[in-house]
């Protein structure tokens, strides 16, 4: 008697539980999740590039900093994902507008120098950053469980807002904003004096 008066409530229950499962299983399975990696010993570097005039390396010839990093972005999600933008630390954004150059060069050591009127020559000492085409440069559709390797490039006006080791990098979705804790181990300044030119245009008269 107790079952035949309780079969519909249990049947009801056991239904409503297995539909729960169910929901939550395609919840956790399609909510927004991404993970950002870097590899040991890839790229992630602050560099002050050889300044040729406005235009190269890149146009930002107001800004004497960049940030160059190598991450693996992986969509962990059953659904896919767009990257609309990257932020490094709050301050600086790659994004669709972003002109990043296909290289960068950095004299560390001139071949010749003039001080108190005197030349001095010296072995030149030259680091090359080819990136090319290798850009992770929003805006950036991630099919479902599927991973991105490219470069970002951030750029600073004052080095103190940029760090030798932890930085906070933002990722702008299409469904979410993530923050991940990113390592920066390097850094290459160079020691070629910014052209008239440019030094004109940052006095406002260009």
């Amino acid at each position: 008697e107790f079952l035949k008066s309780n079969i519909i409530p249990v049947t009801a229950l056991s239904i409503s539980i297995a539909t729960f499962i169910i929901t939550f299983k395609n919840f956790w399975r399609n909510r927004a999740n991404i993970e950002c990696i870097q590899l040991e010993n890839s790229m992630a570097v602050v560099l002050k590039p050889d300044r040729i005039d406005t235009k190269t390396p890149d146009v930002y010839w107001d800004s004497d900093y960049r940030v160059i990093m190598d991450v693996i972005i992986t969509n962990k999600s059953a659904l896919p994902i767009s990257i609309i933008e990257f932020t490094l630390n709050n301050t600086s954004k790659f994004n669709s507008y972003s002109k990043p150059s296909p290289e960068y060069n950095v004299t560390i050591q001139p071949g010749k120098q003039e001080q108190d009127g005197i030349i001095h020559y010296a072995e030149e000492e030259i680091l090359f950053f080819p990136i090319e085409d290798s850009w992770l440069q929003p805006v950036i559709d991630i099919p479902p469980y599927t991973s991105l390797r490219g470069h970002l490039l951030f750029r600073f006006n004052d080095k103190s807002e940029v760090h030798i080791g932890n930085n906070m990098l933002e990722v702008i979705t299409s469904r979410k904003t993530f923050s991940f804790q990113v390592k920066i181990t390097k850094e290459a300044l160079s020691a070629i004096p910014l052209p008239d030119l440019v030094l004109i245009a940052r006095d406002g008269d260009y």
